[in-house]
């Protein structure tokens, strides 16, 4: 009977508890033109070393009440003629070295708020092969079927400061790669290790810009809707904290190997029996849920009567990834709420929990 998968450890800390309201101000100091290179302005006073460090970024509506989407995108180097044997990935005679430079880690993007990125074709890098400490010339690396390779970027929360990178690499260029295997776009898709360790989240909250105790331990880069206007609506701490959650919540451990002569039999296995095969690997850590205590009514048993269907959600990562427990989480909170609301009119609408569960579980 196989093992049962050992459930990630929920991180914690005091940096989750502020209740420290953002204001006007705030929005003003963190807003950016755009995410990536443009957010550097946010590190202008934290003495950044240009080494590499993740950030988070929020984009509001068009008129600032509400968070359109989220994203994640890292800045800095990530290191400089890194040196790689690739001999067995290629499956060469001779010892043979990739020395790769990245020095601007923003070339990976993380599309629609994912915590893995889109391939990077070699050709967006800085790199040289050699083989007995000889580099070798364009025409030496055609006749050993050298054509190209692929990068990619996979991240998940270790701490409340601290994030886990992995680099992976393909020996394809990119659009071979997702030309000759259809399920290359998946973020469980294999691939060789090139990096694997834990780097900053920055800004922390407790420091500038913001150095406020608002309830995350990292601030947010953000896109204004349009420009501030004194008597807007801006979105709530809970539902700034609360966009962040669902999208650290769904990290995607990648299948990684560090022997080069294992990843060409797991390509071919994949090719010919299809997603059946790709790994599902378990995080080791999760960014935790939100608190929750905007949405709990006054008295005692609208306060008992909601924090139920909040206990079902702490339950439900360890029971099933599925929709369908999803949609029975939601069925009972529906079932909760039509009880509570009909002797309490005024308590939380349906639509605010809705859209909170959907965005942390579907």
């Amino acid at each position: 009977m196989p093992s049962k998968k050992k459930p990630p450890t929920i991180i914690t800390g005091p940096q989750f508890n502020g209740t420290t309201a953002l204001d006007e101000e705030d929005f003003t100091v963190l807003a950016v033109e755009g995410f990536g290179e443009q957010a550097e302005t946010i590190l202008a006073d934290i003495n950044w070393s240009e080494e590499i460090v993740c950030l988070t970024g929020l984009r509001l509506s068009p008129d600032n009440s509400r968070v359109s989407n989220s994203a994640v995108f890292l800045l800095g180097s990530i290191f400089a003629d890194k040196r790689v044997n690739i001999t067995k990935l290629w499956n060469l005679d001779s010892q043979t070295h990739l020395s790769l430079t990245v020095s601007n880690a923003s070339i990976f993007n993380f599309p629609k708020g994912a915590l893995f990125s889109d391939y990077v074709d070699s050709s967006a890098v800085a790199f040289k092969v050699s083989q007995h400490g000889s580099e070798l010339n364009q025409s030496t690396l055609a006749s050993l079927n050298f054509q190209g390779f692929s990068l990619r970027a996979h991240l998940a929360p270790v701490s409340a400061t601290n994030i886990k990178l992995w680099i992976s690499l393909l020996p394809l260029p990119k659009l071979t790669l997702l030309e000759t295997h259809p399920l290359a776009s998946n973020p469980s898709f294999p691939g060789f290790k090139v990096l694997e360790g834990d780097i900053p989240l920055a800004p922390l909250s407790s420091g500038p810009p913001l150095s406020k105790d608002w309830g995350c331990p990292i601030t947010p880069a953000i896109i204004l809707g349009s420009d501030l206007d004194p008597d807007a609506v801006l979105p709530s701490n809970q539902a700034l904290i609360t966009a962040l959650a669902a999208m650290l919540r769904k990290p995607v451990r990648p299948e990684l190997h560090a022997n080069g002569s294992k990843l060409a039999p797991r390509l071919e296995e994949i090719l010919e029996h299809g997603s059946s095969v790709l790994k599902s690997l378990t995080p080791d850590h999760l960014w935790p849920l939100p608190g929750n205590t905007s949405l709990v009514a006054s008295s005692s048993t609208g306060s008992s009567l909601l924090l139920l269907p909040l206990l079902s959600l702490r339950l439900a990562y360890f029971l099933s990834y599925s929709k369908l427990f999803n949609l029975f989480v939601l069925n009972l909170i529906y079932s909760l709420w039509f009880k509570f609301s009909a002797s309490k009119p005024n308590s939380t609408s349906f639509y605010d929990l809705v859209s909170l569960f959907l965005k942390l579980l579907i």
